[in-house]
């Protein structure tokens, strides 16, 4: 019997230990490891990260480590560049395809690093993957989740642009909080994606490039490169969430909003989405779900949540704005199912799981039109789609399924073609597979 070649996925430890995701990243990391670990030819290779978090203790998965390549050596204190030459003396001189499913170094994975270590190493400027593959002479192959978020012009993001333009015409909040965060979102948002990416693709030892959607690897120039491939579905509900679809008769007078309560998520801007909202329709409430961030700061260096809540007693909506805190599982879709829409103001994203999750529980959503979640949710009449930053058009249709009589929602969520996008979109399986079989093609 021929043993199918062994395929080494990149992923946080942490993420196993703890079954707890900070955004949609980390769930579909999560349970795309789960279900690939079912194969006897998949293996788990620690990212670095993994040793970060200050609770360096793995019995948790001792369940699983014969699945987990180093297993025996993870609670020694090594420093990183160390333990990055450990796995590729594990690894070298066979035929492992290294998959990093969530591709992205980031500046905490620099920071382990000295200065002189970069220097001598070039290629761990682009991540562990990149490291592993050319020092061990192996195939391997990326999915990017969080890069892409937006398109570029000339390596700015459209999303920077677009808000420069709109601010002239009367914008009403700096989504950035300031000049600075522009400029370090553009650096490091803009010309460093690009510049990795551009890595990627040249790279021999890169032999394929996963994204969540057509408009995210459109947005990079790989879309239809050989390397290119979106996948489909790219992330997934399971059936359990179809009983909310099902059993809702009404709904309540009130928009949600769940996500990472970020400024580039929207945040700053649902006071005014609600503020217009309510001259249409007086009744009208907000919910909001979510974690603030600790490490971002208001104009006045206060807290980004007590920015966010000082703006809305500001504006006299704190009787209107709900904020639950930070909810999962069947409380957190229990609240979404009962809302008459979904607001989903974000300037990020590659594919968007909130909006999966919103029309499989039955509401509809309106999201501004960046390429990720626009390439994959146009044309279904339970997502609409207005121009980013265009709070009006955003407040419109919001009122409008505010009015609506329950006959004329029910069409807009309980169709045809938004029940075939469920279906395709079911099961976590489902999208490892398809993973899983380009993987033993390439």
């Amino acid at each position: 019997m021929i043993m199918e070649k062994p395929i080494a996925i990149l992923t946080s430890l942490r993420i196993l230990k703890n079954n707890s995701f900070e955004g949609g990243g980390e769930k579909v990391e999560y349970n795309l490891v789960k279900h690939l670990l079912d194969k006897d030819n998949v293996f788990i290779l620690p990212k670095l990260n993994s040793f970060l978090d200050g609770n360096n203790s793995y019995s948790s998965l001792s369940k699983i480590s014969d699945k987990i390549i180093g297993f025996e050596y993870l609670e020694e204190d090594l420093d990183p560049v160390e333990r990055l030459r450990k796995f590729v003396e594990k690894l070298k001189g066979n035929r492992t395809i290294l998959l990093d499913i969530n591709y992205g170094p980031s500046y905490r994975f620099y920071r382990m690093f000295k200065f002189s270590e970069l220097l001598m190493e070039p290629s761990l400027k682009y991540g562990e993957v990149m490291y592993i593959s050319y020092k061990a002479d192996l195939r391997s192959s990326v999915l990017l989740q969080g890069i892409a978020s937006h398109d570029y012009f000339f390596g700015v993001p459209l999303n920077v642009l677009r808000y420069l333009k709109n601010r002239l015409r009367g914008f009403p909040i700096d989504v950035f909080i300031n000049h600075k965060n522009k400029i370090v979102y553009t650096l490091y948002k803009g010309f460093r994606e690009k510049f990795i990416v551009r890595k990627l693709k040249n790279s021999p030892n890169v032999v394929r490039i996963y994204g969540m959607s057509p408009g995210q690897l459109n947005s990079l120039g790989v879309l239809n490169s050989g390397k290119g491939k979106v996948l489909y579905p790219a992330a997934a509900i399971e059936g359990e969430l179809l009983s909310f679809r099902e059993k809702r008769t009404d709904k309540d007078d009130y928009m949600v909003f769940f996500a990472r309560l970020l400024p580039l998520k929207g945040t700053l801007e649902l006071p005014f989405i609600l503020s217009k909202v309510k001259e249409i329709v007086k009744e009208a409430k907000l919910f909001i779900v979510g974690k603030f961030p600790e490490d971002i700061r208001g104009k006045k260096n206060e807290s980004f949540q007590d920015y966010f809540f000082n703006l809305v007693e500001e504006m006299g909506l704190s009787d209107h704005i709900v904020y639950k805190g930070y909810l999962t599982g069947n409380e957190l879709y229990d609240v979404v199912s009962k809302a008459k829409c979904v607001v989903y103001p974000s300037h990020e994203d590659t594919f968007s799981l909130s909006i999966l999750e919103s029309i499989t529980v039955g509401t509809p959503v309106v999201s501004y039109d960046i390429p990720g979640p626009k390439s994959v949710f146009n044309g279904l009449p339970a997502v609409k789609f207005v121009r980013e930053y265009d709070i009006d058009a955003m407040s419109k249709e919001v009122a409008n399924l505010f009015k609506a009589g329950w006959e004329d929602y029910r069409k807009i969520v309980y169709n045809d073609k938004v029940e075939s996008f469920i279906r395709d979109h079911t099961g976590w399986r489902n999208v490892s597979e398809r993973l899983y079989e380009d993987l033993m093609k390439v």
